[in-house]
């Protein structure tokens, strides 16, 4: 209440105690009034909506009554004649519009509806009912049927018709159709803006007596008749109702140049007929109405020539905010909504176009229409509209407020016909003519108008039709459009195109590729076809006679003409002509011709640009004879030759007619001193010799590759000390005898006790172990172990040795046994003073690793036949228990190792779920019974430590860095009572090279130089904690002195090296020994991860150095080797293959995607496959195909659970009791052997009778092998035969059903794609999903290397074993069973593509992979810290690499067969 007193402001009422009224009336008033008024507004609240729906019943049913259907119906019988399509799908629309507003309104009307939603249907109703009112009184004024929805035609092209506007607003109504849709088109062939500005002064052309005669009519009519009588001559022309004559072309002289689109010939007002659907001018309509008047013969009767201008430029107009998003006119607001807009519509869509782009208020929108009306008529054709910026008052809004929530009209699309037309012709561009109408013709009338009335630039790809679709061709496309193709492409095997070319005219062809075109046929064409560019290849004409009369009408009649191919399959010959008057500027010669012809062709184009030939002198008699006249090529800027058996002097010759050649490429074979060409390099800006330029920048890129590599791939600081000294006398000798047993691949699940009763192949399958830890539990323990990756045997005995991490690229060095050259264990038991006895038995990468260590006992095994389960585990067995003896017997100090082979191998061929598994552990368990007897029978102090190198996945593989890999085992058992105070209920979990100085103290040596591994504190007896952990920490000490000159320590670590170091050194014992533990356990755990984090430093300065090499070269290889020739090039074609090749690239910088990259890549290239222009058979074809081949996908451990492998995929089992698939398999390689050449069928029947395991057959396929290496060094060309012969061995008959779809795959796509612009990415992109499809997975573990140690049981191997067990032959074997899509990739590029579109595509194909290996590159430099970095990045980064390196090589090696 206000502190003032106010009085009630009801009548007759005076009381001061008011209250404010907020419901009803916003007054102040006495409470009794203010009781009255709440009860006045909760009943006029509860009348309210009654009345609301009362007026909305009254008021629908008089728009019922406005548009009822038989009202409706007869108007549009007689309106569709004016203008069918448009006025037919006004018709529509106020049928949806009463369709939409019935249903609302019955919805509306339901009890549940608010208030607002009654008044805004109530506004709804009142607008369509205004609308309709005004329809109606537009047909009861007018005896004739009008068109509401035409404008006023205020932009004629004629000033002496102006006197026709007048009457023409008699028949038309400008603001009819505010709210209706109206069909926008664009016509983009407009003649050019200088004929458009001659139209007004030339006069016109009489080709009959129309216009003469009625010029003197109407000077006889001026003397003789009124006024009057003149007006009403002029009335009957422009009113005049009848049958539109413009039904087919060449009627009064009409032709498809003038692009006039035709109709249907319905009854209609003529003259506002051919200006409004026509688009003609209105003195072409006046003509052709006053022609129809006189009933004129529209075949006899020629109104108009060629070069007249009939079509109204002025039709289609630009929106008025086309510069800038400021508003032109100088009122509010200041920018204007989705300004600058680049749309040209039609002078009667424009207000309508202004109200729903820009949200224009409609009287805004027709007083900006007007002023474009009127600035038109005052300006030149020529001159850009200039709008009168005073239009509106300075506040005037003319935008209206756009509510995001209400405007549902713009969000929701329910119809076709509401879709913008733009949107469907930029799709029309997309597709070929056949496709359009395949899809789009005969769905309604609408889309036929879209395609055949509006001028479309069609193209038409009439290559390799069936029968049904030229019978479509001929009997519905080309009757309707042949006129209005632009770009032709057609083959003539069939003779199609001769009776094409009797039926159809194709004037307005501008482009066209002819393919087996006969003389006759081309002969036609080019007399009847202004063409601008043309490709010929046929070998039905190769007379020469023939081929001159060609080549004449090419320069001589195609005025037009820019751009030539051809490829006639002979050598051309050009005859010296007089006149030069050709305008040909691109020339591409694929035919053999001679230089003197090819002078004599230079000489004949004066304004040639670019000339690319092929050049051969051999044969030729006489070679001066042809040249008489000698001229020079001043336009000529890039010249391509590929030249055989020609002479210097004549290639010189050549060089000097093109005095202004700016690039020169030169391929093919020099027969003299290139050092005379190289010359010539300071004479262009660029010049090219092919034979070597290619190499050469491929050479630069890989020089690129390597600089990123070494600075990369991380390789750890080695530093090649010695630890020095002895062990204090005060430590005693622990044991006599230390028994190692490495069992290869030993998973810690394996040994580990496991209390449920499972029934598995690999569970609880060592019962001895778990009795031990039960009975003796002071005498044993049990550890979890867990190795760094890489899990590979190489790196992890390394480890075991030296006590240091691996690189990453230490992987590499597997199957390459090199000598280890740090301190190590096996070395300082060399030097020590005790001599401790070393013996090895078992795996012989041991004897690589350490071939100076002399071993007391040596009996070691070759390691890597992966199928051989038993020969090394007997081997040892056979000798070990004589080691021991002897060792026991002699009371020597002795080491003794045994490294067990068959579980591993176990994992690679059949995987832990096989029997073979169960077979293997149990008889390691009884080793280790027998072992453990042994030592407790014997009398000196001995230890027995199993080890586990590292584990493997559930498909038996290693190498990567899954839980199952790095998780292994140790078990210690020694003979000593009550040695171990652990308890073996509880699982204690140690790094793998914590061994190392555990492993140096029971052997009572000095810990290695370089270890970084820290005691396992545990299991040293408490007594001598304290020494074990000073000898450590001071061999410690001495290495991070080395080592911290070039890796810097966190601060953490040096406040606990402090700490230890006033322990240890300075004999700090006030601490108990517990504290002195964790201690001891926490700088253990803070050096090792600072360690496993900075083991290495990226040199930033060598990989930024690599990428830029490598990305100059990618560039230079991208703007050399693809040609951008605007004739040829398909734009939009190009955008979308470089957006899905960006797109294809970033998938390197996500984890996510690379896991799940397979997927990815079958989304591409089934995208790139739908948008190829294909036939839609082949498309499904190649979609099902390749959906086929993702049976064959194999899994990744991030991706399960999720994910589950197909056992009968991947089952390592060599039960061959079914044959099912080696025989389905043997059929696939059979089919494509047939469709293939060049191949040794008997070493397809070995392979066939191996997989059906027939004996002796594998050592005759290795025989087959060896010879055909030895032809293949004497002759290159049957190195496919070779590569097929491994390929099917090492694939496996599993996915050999791979290869089989890849073969057909290819088939379809290089069938009729040779020159897609997106062919090299779709090829680059199979290659790796073929990869994928193949069964790999950038993992290491996931590699198969059992192709490399296949098993040979026959007695040629005893031949054969130097050969076939060479790591050549091994990796050989790898590299093709991994990188199969790669290398099958080019080889089916080689077989199924012409030689001469060989080179190119297959450079194309390389330097995409250039620019995937180089943002690979980029991504794992971007990523060097992410955490999946080694994990998924890297490894994806190493099987990228190897693929390009092995593309390189057979991309070269194709490349030198050619010649």
């Amino acid at each position: 209440m206000s502190s003032e007193v106010v009085v009630c402001t009801e009548t007759c009422c005076s009381s001061t105690d008011t209250f404010l009224c907020v419901k009803h009336c916003q007054r102040y008033v006495c409470y009794d009034h203010l009781q009255e008024h709440h009860r006045s507004y909760e009943k006029e609240k509860h009348d309210l909506p009654k009345e609301l729906r009362r007026q909305i019943q009254q008021r629908f049913s008089i728009y019922n009554r406005l548009i009822d259907q038989t009202k409706l119906d007869e108007q549009e019988k007689r309106d569709i004649e004016i203008a069918c399509t448009e006025i037919q799908r006004t018709y529509e629309q106020r049928r949806r519009d009463h369709y939409q507003l019935q249903t609302e309104g019955t919805s509306v009307l339901e009890s549940l509806s608010t208030i607002k939603d009654l008044k805004g249907y109530l506004e709804k109703l009142d607008v369509a009912i205004e609308r309709e009112q005004q329809r109606e009184r537009v047909y009861s004024n007018s005896d004739m049927p009008v068109n509401i929805k035409l404008e006023p035609n205020d932009f004629m092209d004629d000033e002496d018709f102006n006197h026709n506007e007048d009457n023409h607003e008699n028949h038309t109504i400008s603001n009819s159709l505010s709210n209706s849709r109206s069909l926008s088109t664009e016509n983009k062939d407009n003649k050019s803006d200088e004929l458009s500005a001659e139209e007004g002064e030339r006069s016109d052309t009489n080709f009959s007596d129309i216009n003469d005669a009625d010029s003197d009519n109407e000077e006889r009519q001026q003397h003789t008749t009124s006024n009057s009588d003149s007006a009403n001559l002029k009335q009957s022309v422009t009113i005049y109702r009848g049958l539109c004559p413009l039904t087919r072309v060449g009627l009064f002289g009409i032709l498809p140049i003038h692009n006039i689109r035709l109709c249907e010939g319905k009854s209609s007002c003529l003259y506002n007929h051919l200006q409004s659907f026509h688009h003609m001018t209105a003195r072409s309509a006046y003509k052709v109405c006053k022609a129809v008047l006189k009933q004129r013969d529209p075949i006899l009767t020629v109104l108009f020539g060629s070069e007249d201008i009939l079509y109204n430029k002025h039709f289609h107009i630009a929106c008025p905010f086309n510069e800038d998003a400021k508003n032109p006119f100088e009122c509010q607001p200041k920018y204007i909504y989705k300004a600058p807009c680049s749309s040209i519509i039609s002078r009667l869509d424009m207000p309508r176009h202004l109200r729903d782009v820009h949200h224009v208020y409609r009287t805004s929108a027709l007083k900006i229409v007007a002023e474009m009306r009127r600035c038109s008529k005052n300006s030149d054709k020529n001159q850009i509209l200039k709008l009168n910026p005073t239009l509106f008052d300075k506040h005037e809004n003319i935008i209206e407020v756009i509510d995001e929530k209400s405007n549902t009209r713009m969000k929701q699309i329910s119809l076709l016909s509401d879709i913008s037309n733009d949107l469907f012709f930029e799709i029309f561009d997309y597709l070929d003519v056949f496709d359009i109408f395949q899809g789009f013709y005969n769905l309604n009338q609408y889309f036929n108008y879209l395609i055949i009335n509006r001028h479309i630039c069609f193209q038409a790809n009439m290559l390799s039709l069936k029968p049904n679709e030229y019978s479509i061709y001929k009997n519905i496309i080309l009757p309707k459009i042949s006129c209005y193709i632009r770009y032709l492409s057609i083959s003539d095997e069939l003779n199609y195109l001769q009776i094409i070319l009797r039926s159809f005219s194709f004037v307005n062809l501008q482009s066209i590729r002819l393919y087996n075109v006969k003389l006759n046929e081309l002969k036609i064409l080019l007399q009847y076809c202004k063409l601008k560019s043309i490709l010929i290849d046929t070998n039905s004409i190769q007379n020469e006679k023939h081929l001159n009369e060609i080549f004449k009408i090419l320069f001589n009649q195609q005025l037009d003409l820019r751009s030539i191919q051809c490829n006639f399959y002979t050598k051309l010959h050009f005859i010296e002509e007089q006149y030069k008057i050709s305008k040909v500027r691109k020339v591409i010669i694929d035919c053999e011709c001679f230089s003197s012809d090819l002078i004599v062709l230079i000489s004949q184009l004066p304004e040639l640009y670019h000339l690319s030939a092929y050049i051969n002198d051999h044969n030729r008699e006489c070679m001066e004879k042809d040249i008489d006249h000698i001229s020079e090529s001043k336009s000529l800027r890039s010249l391509i030759l590929h030249i055989e058996n020609i002479d210097l002097n004549r290639l010189l010759l050549i060089f000097s007619l093109t005095i202004n050649v700016h690039i020169l490429e030169l391929n093919g074979t020099i027969d003299f001193d290139i050092n005379h060409l190289f010359k010539l390099q300071r004479k262009y800006t660029s010049f090219r010799y092919m034979k070597y330029k290619f190499l050469f920048l491929i050479a630069c890129y890989i020089i690129g590759l390597l600089f990123f590599l070494n600075g990369f791939l991380l390789t750890r600081r080695v530093i090649l000390q010695n630890s020095v000294g002895s062990i204090p006398s005060s430590i005693p000798t622990e044991f006599n005898q230390v028994i190692l047993i490495v069992i290869d691949a030993l998973r810690y699940d394996f040994i580990k006790p496991n209390d449920n009763l499972i029934n598995s192949t690999y569970l609880n399958q060592m019962p001895f172990i778990k009795k031990l830890l039960e009975r003796k539990s002071k005498q044993s323990v049990l550890f979890k172990l867990i190795a760094d990756p890489p899990t590979t045997t190489l790196q992890r005995l390394k480890a075991l040795t030296t006590g240091t991490l691996p690189t990453f690229i230490d992987v590499s060095y597997n199957f390459i046994g090199y000598e280890i050259e740090e301190d190590n264990i096996l070395n300082q038991l060399k030097e020590n003073s005790y001599q401790r006895n070393i013996s090895l038995l078992g795996d012989d990468t041991w004897l690589a690793l350490y071939p100076n260590i002399p071993f007391k006992h040596l009996h070691v095994y070759p390691s890597f036949d992966v199928h051989d389960l038993d020969t090394v585990d007997n081997g040892i067995l056979k000798h070990l228990w004589t080691v021991i003896d002897d060792t026991q017997h002699h009371q020597q100090l002795s080491f003794i190792i045994a490294h067990f082979l068959g579980v591993d191998h176990c994992g690679h061929r059949y995987g832990p779920l096989h029997i073979e598994m169960k077979r293997k552990l149990n008889q390691m368990d009884e080793v280790i019974r027998n072992i453990t007897l042994s030592i407790d029978k014997s009398n000196i102090s001995s230890l027995l430590m199993i080890i586990g190198d590292h584990g493997m996945t559930q498909q038996g593989d290693h190498g990567g860095d899954e839980l199952n890999e790095i998780e292994t085992a140790m078990f210690l058992y020694t003979n000593k009572p009550n040695y171990f105070s652990l308890s073996n209920n509880k699982q204690y979990t140690v790094s793998q090279i914590d061994l190392v100085p555990t492993l140096s103290w029971f052997l009572h040596t000095l810990i290695p130089f370089s270890n970084i591994g820290m005691m396992i504190i545990d299991i040293i007896p408490k007594e001598q904690r304290y020494l074990a952990m000073k000898l450590n920490f001071e061999q410690m000490e001495i290495y991070l002195k080395h080592i911290s000159l070039t890796l810097q320590l966190s601060d953490k670590i040096h406040e606990l090296r402090a700490s230890l170091h006033t322990i240890f050194i300075t004999f700090d014992r006030e601490r108990n020994l517990t504290q002195i533990e964790n201690l001891f356990n926490e700088f253990k755990f803070e050096l090792q991860t600072h360690f496993r984090r900075q083991w290495s430093t990226f040199n930033i300065f060598r990989i930024i150095l690599g990428l830029i090499i490598m990305l100059l070269s990618c560039i230079i290889l991208l703007f050399i080797y693809f040609e951008f020739s605007k004739q040829s090039i398909d734009y939009k074609n190009i955008i979308f293959t470089i957006s899905l090749t960006l797109i294809y690239f970033a998938i390197s910088f996500s984890n996510s995607f690379i896991i799940n990259e397979a997927i990815c890549l079958y989304f591409l290239i089934q995208t790139i496959i739908l948008i190829t222009k294909m036939n839609i058979f082949k498309k499904f074809l190649l979609s099902f195909l390749l959906f086929l081949t993702r049976i064959f996908l194999i899994c990744r451990e991030e991706q399960q659970p999720y994910c589950i492998d197909p056992l009968w995929l991947l089952s390592k089992s060599s039960d061959t009791s079914h044959y099912f698939l080696p025989f389905m398999a043997s059929i696939a390689w059979f089919i494509i052997l047939i469709l293939s050449s060049n191949y040794s069928y008997i070493s397809y029947i070995i392979i066939v009778a191996y997989w059906f395991n027939i004996s002796h057959t594998l050592s005759i396929f290795y025989l087959s092998v060896i010879i055909q290496f030895c032809f293949v060094l004497f002759k290159p060309s049957h190195i496919d035969t070779l590569i097929y012969s491994i390929l099917i061995f090492v694939v496996g008959y599993r996915f050999s059903f791979v290869i089989f779809l890849q073969y057909f795959i290819y088939y379809i796509i290089f069938k009729n794609n040779k020159n897609n612009q997106s062919l090299p990415l779709l090829l680059s992109l199979l290659a790796d999903y073929f990869f994928y499809a193949t069964g790999h997975q950038p993992v290491l573990s996931q590699i198969r290397w059992t192709a490399a140690f296949p098993t040979i049981n026959t007695p040629l191997h005893i031949y054969l074993s130097l050969i076939i067990n060479s790591l050549f032959v091994r990796g050989v074997f790898v590299l093709v069973e991994t990188f199969s899509g790669q290398i099958l990739n080019i080889i089916l590029i080689r077989k199924m593509i012409p030689k001469k579109y060989q080179g190119n595509l297959l450079k194309h194909v390389l330097i995409v992979d250039c620019f995937k290996l180089l943002m690979t590159s980029l991504s794992v430099f971007i990523l060097r810290r992410h955490l999946m970095l080694w994990k998924i990045f890297s490894p994806r980064f190493l099987f990228q690499l190897v693929g390009f390196i092995i593309k390189c090589l057979f991309v070269f090696l194709t490349m030198k067969l050619q010649k």
